[in-house]
């Protein structure tokens, strides 16, 4: 075996990690009923968290982006519903929360719907070719349509 340094171990168990976000997520939402506008960040996780457990932001940051990628799943969700909360009852400036939500939590804007308006085209151009298919046309052989001027060669 050689003498090369191990890495540390982790600082959380995935269950207590879990829990501890879910927690601070809780204390956001308590602090928005009392009408306090806390932003739910990764830094303010890391302060949170520090103020129990001797943690470095590095450590928050790898637990939710390297260790346990489905609790950072859970923590940009709950970021989310937290910033809508906040936004939808006056706490945060809604642009804002628009721009965090683009930016943090992977939203974007949704495209028109138009498939009516695409289904009813394709509904025309169906009606239009079965028409043309259906038109009767007269008998004619290939040597008519070799010196026809207007045909495509």
């Amino acid at each position: 075996m050689t003498n090369r340094q191990r890495g540390q171990p982790k600082k959380f168990k995935k269950e207590v990690f879990g829990d501890l976000v879910l927690q601070y997520y809780k204390e956001l939402w308590n602090k928005q009923n009392a009408g306090e506008a806390d932003m739910p960040t990764l830094f303010g996780l890391y302060l949170w968290l520090s103020q129990t457990y001797d943690v470095s932001f590095r450590t928050v940051r790898r637990c939710l982006g390297e260790y346990w990628p489905d609790i950072k799943n859970d923590f940009e969700n709950m970021r989310a519903d937290t910033l809508v909360r906040g936004a939808a009852n006056g706490l945060y400036n809604v642009t804002a929360v628009i721009f965090a939500l683009k930016n943090w939590c992977r939203w974007a804007d949704k495209p028109a719907d138009d498939s009516d308006d695409k289904i009813n085209r394709i509904g025309d151009n169906i009606e239009k070719l079965t028409n043309i298919i259906s038109r009767q046309t007269a008998d004619r052989r290939i040597e008519d349509y070799e010196s026809d001027s207007s045909a495509v060669k």
